[in-house]
């Protein structure tokens, strides 16, 4: 009997070995947000919770064939140039998210218009979480269209797109000396 509740106690506390007793929400609390720009817009809240959780957040776009009749385009700030697919279009569409690609192909890299490439796989999630948060504190305009937010900060516009995964955003920015947006995926 001795050694049935001695070999009991010895798994107990290998069970409770690591644990620290915490319930865990599955998403990592940041850098609070500050701006009162961002925390009396509702709009601008949805983003820091997609930011706070960039698995649902982020990247559930569809991927679009660059053959596609069916789009809208539009420009915002004289220098984002961005497509949407057609609602009930059959041909422009590939059937993957963004997502998808990048579970399929975890070096996939992201280009940009300046010819700067990122590989999705060389991203730190965490890093690019507190970089979106910083752009949110700085921000002095925060305008929405659909999955597109668009940032102003002192002398820069940014974009995040939550159609893209997170590690190729901001998909968009023109800082008065460059402007550089998501082109494609290679």
């Amino acid at each position: 009997m001795k050694k049935l509740l001695l070999s009991l106690m010895v798994l107990a506390t290998l069970a409770s070995c690591g644990k620290d007793n915490k319930v865990s929400s599955g998403s990592t609390s940041l850098v609070n947000v500050s701006n009162p720009l961002v925390t009396s817009n509702p709009y601008a809240q949805e983003l820091v919770t997609r930011i706070n959780n960039p698995a649902a957040g982020f990247g559930e776009g569809l991927i679009y064939s660059s053959a596609s009749s069916n789009q809208t385009c539009g420009t915002k700030w004289g220098f984002i140039n961005y497509c949407y697919g057609s609602s009930g279009s059959t041909s422009t569409t590939t059937g993957l998210t963004w997502n998808a690609l990048a579970a399929q192909r975890p070096t996939v890299v992201y280009q940009y218009s300046t010819g700067r490439t990122v590989r999705h796989s060389d991203v730190s999630i965490a890093t690019k979480q507190a970089e979106l948060i910083a752009l949110l504190n700085s921000a002095s305009n925060i305008q929405v269209a659909g999955t597109l937010y668009y940032i102003q900060v002192s002398g820069a516009y940014y974009v995040i797109d939550t159609r893209y995964p997170i590690q190729a955003n901001p998909s968009a920015v023109s800082n008065g000396y460059q402007t550089e947006y998501f082109y494609q995926a290679i």
